[in-house]
């Protein structure tokens, strides 16, 4: 009998305590609990962001010649598509036109958009109407800053949405002319090219520009040797506001008799500086082609 009770006292005692650790919250007995979601967060690449992040208008404003292409970047890795709208459109900053831009205005290539997949990002013809009738300045870069709103439902995560915001360049192109090139060869040396070596000369003036190019004779050179490589120095010290760069000057194999040197200038544009024309597009591609050619019994030597 003694056995029996000293034997339920001890149960007691062992429930006891068992319920005591139980209602302690540090103890190694309390229940874990593991949270399986994760934040949904989406990012915009900087793998797209070498100069994609702009619209370009043409001159006379009537088509856009460049639509934005933007990547976003996704997580948790698992996430490799979403659902995508444009929710917001707001002026950037030292944006003082009075052009005001809404959702209906913007257009995204695709409403899915995928991990680390290019998409488009370009104005609505709502939005070019706007342009079309706005007072903008040439050149000149107006910032929006557009927010797209991502959607995922997928179960695993805390947040379903994620919003970016895309600072967009709108930029109403200035239309480079014929007359605007012909003038930025015509500004090298002042006008007029003379180098080292003799009495020779050459007006810049005659200058007209050719896919087939163009030769300028000397007025005299009264002999001599000149070089090439000090002319195409000459055609590199060109500066122009509308210039990204100093053009790129080099020469070209020198006619069989040394009368004539050839050179070929590249010439780049800043960005909102576009040659519109197809047929003058070879200038910054291929290349201005200008050859000067001496009339006496001067010659031309490389360098």
């Amino acid at each position: 009998m003694k056995k029996s009770i000293i034997k339920i006292a001890l149960c007691l005692i062992a429930v006891l305590f068992a319920v005591s650790c139980g209602k302690d919250a540090n103890s190694s007995m309390t229940p874990i609990t593991m949270d399986d979601t994760y934040d949904f967060k989406v990012y915009l690449s900087t793998a797209a962001a070498q100069n994609d992040d702009r619209i370009n208008v043409s001159s006379d404003k009537s088509k856009v010649s460049k639509a934005s292409a933007l990547e976003f970047s996704m997580t948790p890795g698992f996430i490799e598509s979403a659902e995508a709208a444009i929710t917001s459109v707001t002026k950037g900053d030292n944006n003082n036109s009075s052009l005001i831009l809404d959702t209906a205005d913007f257009t995204l290539g695709s409403s899915t958009i995928s991990d680390l997949t290019e998409v488009s990002l370009t104005l609505s013809q709502e939005g070019i109407n706007k342009i079309k009738t706005a007072d903008l300045t040439s050149a000149a870069e107006y910032i929006y800053n557009v927010d797209v709103t991502f959607t995922s439902d997928n179960e695993k995560l805390r947040n379903k949405e994620a919003v970016v915001t895309v600072p967009i360049k709108i930029l109403v192109i200035k239309n480079v002319t014929k007359t605007d090139i012909e003038n930025i060869i015509k500004k090298a040396n002042s006008g007029t090219i003379t180098i080292s070596g003799g009495k020779a000369s050459f007006n810049l003036n005659s200058f007209a520009l050719s896919k087939s190019g163009s030769t300028i004779t000397s007025t005299g050179d009264g002999g001599g040797t000149y070089k090439a490589y000090d002319a195409a120095q000459l055609f590199s010290k060109i500066t122009d506001d509308n210039l990204k760069y100093s053009p790129y000057a080099k020469t070209s194999p020198i006619s069989g008799d040394a009368k004539t040197a050839n050179f070929t200038i590249t010439l780049q544009f800043k960005d909102g500086y576009e040659i519109e024309d197809p047929n003058y597009a070879f200038v910054n591609t291929d290349g201005v082609k200008l050859s000067l050619k001496l009339d006496g019994n001067g010659s031309w030597t490389e360098y």
